[in-house]
């Protein structure tokens, strides 16, 4: 009898501990491996506990976030002098670092009270001891595959030679095409295709920071090259990545859906659906689009019954409240904040509409599937993973990124028709289960993990 393939899955994060839906989409993937053909060992960086055993985790001290808290946390120094010696140190551990460009940017933008945005971050270190980290747990597990889930990861697992195991790095965000810390993707609301750097030009700093992200983007690039296989979550992050390696061939398989029977229980106290009422969810900074959202309801302030839920939390979140007393609808306006998926799925589940008017192509977007899930129909930028996980005109409606006149037409279009928005959420339900079941896409992934494994067999022949 074949034993199973040993895989060790490298994650910058794992739950119960998660910074988005990359985390969730991966252990959700892992929960759907056949046991029989994968045994399986997550390896993350953080000291959550876990609460569900299903899969064995190794957690490790966590990544320390290069270059303001490493200067203060691994030097006796603080402020510029810090910044500067925490470079040299990086350099001097990983000689192929900008670290030192990256402490000379910086210094030019802490002349300014707001640090620059392009500044922070620009290079992501990978130590000398999560090295030796690493190096020991695969000694100890031995695995056929390693699966680098993301940008820290993938760059961990690159700086280290031991084993002869397969190779397969995941990509879940911008961070291989845009190396802005941010990785927005927007300069002047107009979303990035090809980068010319108008997010740092003009700016404290610029051009040093313009040097430092090229060289950082080329350096991911390489680091991505050295894989035996390159896995996106959407077609289009597979094009973004193809571009900066023409002559990779990268996968593309796309994220399962949330637990059904979960939301399903979630949902089951649900109120009937609310007419009228529109749900925004995501983290408050700009490229989710919730500052637009919130201007654009000036042109819903007459309509009767109207209410708006912001469901998540961010830096905008001030703003958004200002802009809501601006348009005088803050009495139909409610803030939760963060709550539990349970939660958020209950809230979803009596929503007449579900909006994602992001200002920047999303890598992928779990809200799509989350609101299909919970039979609502959702009004959605049409760019980036959404056009991959939305029918227009069958399981929701997409717009122009940015078009505010075409949003409101098509928001207000299903908040006047409440039967056309509950038969575009029954078919958006149906499309969801059947396109995005994790089964499928643990197969698919799986399927990669194996040809990585045969083709390194082939190399030690």
């Amino acid at each position: 009898m074949t034993r199973p393939l040993k895989v060790l899955v490298l994650s910058d994060r794992f739950p119960p501990e998660v910074e988005g839906g990359a985390e969730i989409s991966l252990h959700d993937t892992l929960l759907a491996m056949e046991p029989s053909e994968f045994d399986l060992q997550v390896l993350t960086f953080g000291e959550a506990e876990d609460t569900e055993g299903r899969i064995p985790v190794v957690r490790l001290p966590d990544f320390v976030a290069w270059p303001r808290r490493s200067l203060c946390m691994q030097t006796k120094f603080t402020g510029v002098t810090g910044m500067a010696a925490a470079a040299l140190k990086d350099l001097w551990e990983r000689p192929s670092s900008v670290g030192l460009v990256g402490a000379l940017a910086l210094r030019r933008a802490l002349r300014s009270p707001v640090p620059h945005p392009g500044s922070d971050s620009i290079m992501v270190s990978t130590s000398a001891f999560q090295q030796v980290q690493l190096r020991a747990v695969i000694r100890a597990f031995e695995p056929d595959v390693i699966h680098a889930d993301n940008l820290r990861s993938i760059l961990l697992l690159q700086a280290i030679s031991v084993g002869s195991f397969g190779r397969v790095a995941m990509v879940r965000d911008h961070r291989f095409f845009c190396s802005h810390a941010h990785q927005s993707m927007v300069v002047a609301d107009r979303p990035c295709v090809k980068c010319r750097f108008g997010c740092v030009e003009g700016k404290s700093g610029g051009r040093v920071v313009r040097r430092a992200m090229i060289r950082n983007k080329a350096f991911r690039a390489q680091a991505l090259d050295t894989y035996d296989e390159v896995v996106t979550t959407s077609r289009f992050l597979a094009g973004s990545v193809e571009r900066g390696l023409p002559q990779r061939a990268v996968t593309a398989i796309g994220n399962p859906h949330p637990d059904l029977e979960k939301i399903v229980s979630a949902t089951r106290s649900a109120p009937p659906v609310v007419e009228r009422s529109i749900l925004f969810s995501g983290n408050f900074r700009h490229e989710k689009g919730a500052v637009f959202f919130a201007e654009a309801l000036s042109e819903f302030r007459n309509i009767d019954g109207l209410k708006v839920t912001f469901m998540g939390r961010g830096p905008e979140e001030d703003r958004l409240k200002r802009i809501v007393e601006q348009v005088g609808i803050a009495d139909r306006v409610s803030f939760p904040g963060f709550v539990g998926l349970d939660e958020l799925y209950r809230r979803m589940a009596y929503a007449a509409v579900i909006v994602a008017p992001t200002l920047w192509p999303e890598p992928f977007g779990r809200l799509p599937l989350e609101a299909g899930l919970v039979g609502r129909p959702i009004v959605a930028s049409a760019a980036g993973g959404h056009l991959e996980t939305i029918i227009d005109g069958e399981t929701g409606l997409l717009f122009p990124i940015g078009d505010r006149s075409c949003f409101v037409s098509v928001l207000r279009r299903l908040l006047d028709n409440p039967e056309k928005a509950n038969a575009l959420g029954r078919s958006a339900k149906s499309h969801v289960i059947r396109a995005f079941g994790p089964d499928a896409v643990a197969k698919r992934l799986g399927a990669v993990w194996q040809q990585a494994a045969k083709a390194r067999r082939s190399d030690a022949y």
